[in-house]
């Protein structure tokens, strides 16, 4: 039933990650993770004080994935405000995902005890998904400053976070994709 070979703690993350894929946050147990991770349970605590610190480390490891993702998007166009359709042409072709990972990752930072650590995670998430759009900005447009990038792309933001939510809560499914067409064109007009 368990492994011979160590585990590694991506292993162990992976198999949470799995398990969270298909219910909640609070009906993760350790030994489920175990289980799928094919190794005893006091491994998972070799490797983590808790379940918090494994909800932590999924939810860190999704935020990496998908902020990459949106980087990459962006160093592969001309310039920044192309690159800011780009963005958005990537979000949209798996919106669903998109929204999907930031409802998760509200419900994986929800579900850890220590709540000033939640916020604080958020909060550097927030600022890393900022400044990917921030420098998007910058290049498309350097005549712009400082503080009008910042206010620009936190707007950008927000806007996708709200279309995120109106997508996964609203009774019209078509409602936030044809918002999102409107943004798209709004910025292709930018």
């Amino acid at each position: 039933m368990f492994r011979k070979t160590p585990v590694t703690r991506e292993g162990i993350i992976r198999a949470a990650e799995s398990l969270l894929a298909h219910r909640p946050v609070s009906l993760l147990r350790i030994r489920e993770v175990a289980k799928a991770a094919k190794v005893a349970p006091s491994t998972i605590y070799d490797h983590f004080t808790d379940k918090d610190e494994l909800l932590q480390a999924v939810w860190e490891l999704e935020q990496e994935r998908f902020n990459s993702e949106l980087d990459e998007t962006l160093r592969h166009t001309e310039n920044g405000i192309n690159g800011l359709v780009a963005l958005g042409y990537t979000i949209f072709a798996d919106f669903d995902r998109y929204a999907q990972n930031r409802v998760r990752g509200v419900e994986l930072l929800r579900g850890l005890k220590n709540q000033q650590q939640a916020r604080q995670l958020l909060a550097e998430n927030h600022a890393a998904q900022l400044n990917i759009l921030e420098d998007a900005l910058s290049v498309g447009h350097p005549d712009l400053t400082e503080q009008q990038v910042r206010l620009r792309a936190g707007l950008l933001l927000s806007l996708l976070n709200g279309l995120a939510l109106t997508h996964l809560h609203s009774p019209d499914p078509q409602l936030a994709e044809e918002l999102f067409g409107e943004l798209l064109s709004l910025l292709e007009q930018y």
